[in-house]
């Protein structure tokens, strides 16, 4: 009989193939894609200096810190989050006294547009949108001409998600002020919020060869090129970003993911470590830096950094999340579970927590929670493949074979480029003794990855039961060409020839098997009589 200890062995190996996989990708989705934050270039420190007698052109003034960046939209953590809790008696304090002096400003004269556009600014800033958008409107009543008021309107629109308005808005500006390169910039950042990435392209271009000084606008389109999957294009815009201003935090941590995606780690921490330099408060490098030391395999300093991340920001699930990944791969399955449990807590419609905790409890044979917990993240996102083939795993190790297969099958359907579904499927099928969709399956798992040895070992046990043994050899021989170190498949191999009298073979691998593994194997098995 060949051995089973290659499904032994397989069973670890198909258990973590997507399970490391889809951890990476959920920790970038949520990194990048958690929530929509939009920052205005008009901030209060324009409203400040406005008061010190600026001209209209001052809202117009480029901010990197606080233009409308698209970077902060898509950045899993509110930038200087915990900055702003510290200083907000005293900003609300500024913004009351500010609407209060250009109230009195309008009442004394209210012909004077600027008054109008700076109380809009401050409503803008409350988010006060509908007031801000009236006295934006009184103000292009009173000054048609004034492309401040019309830039400032375009931003209160964007906000209100009207998107159209917004853009009539940032047209008029550049008409009337055809070298406005922050309208340019928040139609580039409206084309983006559409998915048009060529135009939104187009306009962060426009106002780089406006302003070859503008680092937001490089910024902008350095992000655009990330989501574009253009990582070294990225690299390059976010570079300038910092040589234009080299305390430009935001910009080394977004240099920093796409060095991560590169696998250039050790770039990656360093541009990390110096966004935490410049912003010892700023929460996302340091848990982009964990997700680079696991990458690493140097746990203790991503812990380290999971924990600083949830210190800063307690009520963030990701950093627990990834903290909990990290205690994964320690096998410290309890924490792992109890910081999935408390990303849940904070963030109940976060699927990849449920999954990944799914996977700790798969792991200390909990299966009823683990299959809970794949069947809570399929509810949440029906078309994620990952918990699909992890309840099948699960299904499997519960002998209930039919369920596993039907789980394979949906994993295999909303993604049919990945080998190990059809790989594990074809075990449920052998445990059926479905052999012929066994084999089926196996062979497309190798056609998608000819590097996968394990699928041509269980093919091979299946030729085996089928008695091809001419089959069974060559695929047990190309599972030692890739993997020399592997004792199962000698033995089983060994197996084979023994069934067909080459004895003298069958003691080579048995001998070969026993030497690699000798808690396993013995380097002697009787000749077979038939």
């Amino acid at each position: 009989m060949v051995s089973t200890l290659g499904f032994a062995s397989l069973n670890k190996r198909w258990q973590t193939a997507i399970i490391d996989e889809n951890m990476k990708i959920m920790e970038w989705i949520v990194l990048m894609k958690k929530k929509a934050k939009w920052i205005i270039a008009a901030a209060i420190l324009a409203v400040l200096v406005l008061a010190l007698g600026q001209q209209e052109e001052t809202f117009e003034s480029k901010n990197e810190r606080n233009g409308a960046d698209i970077s902060d939209s898509y950045e899993q953590f509110p930038e200087e989050a915990e900055q702003e809790n510290d200083t907000d008696t005293t900003e609300d304090m500024l913004k009351k006294n500010a609407l209060e002096e250009y109230t009195n400003a309008i009442n004394i004269n209210p012909n004077d547009s600027i008054s109008y556009i700076s109380r809009g600014v401050v409503y803008h800033e409350l988010n006060e949108y509908e007031k801000a958008l009236k006295d934006y409107t009184c103000a292009i009543e009173l000054n048609p001409k004034s492309a401040s008021a019309y830039y400032n309107r375009g931003n209160s629109y964007y906000e209100l998600k009207e998107y159209e308005k917004a853009m009539g808005d940032y047209a008029r500006a550049i008409e009337l002020n055809p070298e406005h390169t922050e309208a340019y910039v928040n139609q580039g950042n409206i084309y983006y919020a559409l998915r048009d990435y060529e135009k939104a392209m187009g306009e962060y271009t426009k106002a780089i060869e406006l302003d070859p000084k503008y680092a937001l606008a490089y910024y902008n389109r350095g992000f655009l090129y990330y989501e574009s999957k253009k990582y070294e294009k990225s690299i390059e815009d976010y570079t300038k970003a910092i040589e234009l201003d080299p305390e430009y935090a935001l910009a080394y941590n977004s240099r920093g993911i796409s060095y991560n995606i590169l696998n250039k780690y050790e770039k990656a921490i360093e541009d990390y470590t110096k966004a935490i330099e410049l912003d010892p408060e700023y929460v996302s490098p340091y848990n982009n830096r964990g997700i680079s030391y696991d990458e690493l395999k140097n746990y203790e300093m991503s812990l380290e950094d999971y924990t600083k991340a949830i210190e800063l920001d307690p009520e963030n699930a990701t950093p627990y999340y990834n903290r909990g990944n990290t205690y994964y791969e320690l096998k410290e399955y309890e924490k792992a579970i109890r910081d999935c449990t408390k990303a849940i807590e904070l963030d109940p419609e976060y699927v990849a927590p449920y999954h990944n905790r799914g996977i700790s409890y798969y792991k200390l044979k909990n299966y009823e929670m683990s299959i809970e917990d794949y069947t809570k993240a399929i509810e949440l996102d029906p078309e994620y493949a990952a918990p699909y083939y992890n309840r099948g795993n699960t299904y499997y190790e519960l002998k209930e074979y039919e369920k596993a297969i039907r789980d394979y099958t949906k994993a295999i359907e909303l993604d049919p480029e990945y080998a190990a579904p059809y790989h594990n499927r074809g075990i449920s099928y052998y445990k059926l003794k479905n052999y012929e969709m066994s084999i089926e399956d196996y062979t497309k798992a190798i056609e998608l990855d000819p590097e996968y040895a394990t699928p041509y070992y269980n093919r091979g046990n299946t030729y085996y039961e089928l008695k091809e043994y001419e089959k069974a050899i060559k695929d047990y021989t190309k599972v030692i060409e890739l993997n020399p170190e592997y004792a199962a498949v000698y033995d089983s191999r060994g197996d084979v020839y023994n069934a067909i009298g080459e004895n003298e073979k069958a003691k080579e691998d048995y001998k070969k098997a026993a030497d690699l593994d000798p808690s396993q194997f013995n380097d002697y098995k009787p000749p077979l009589v038939f």
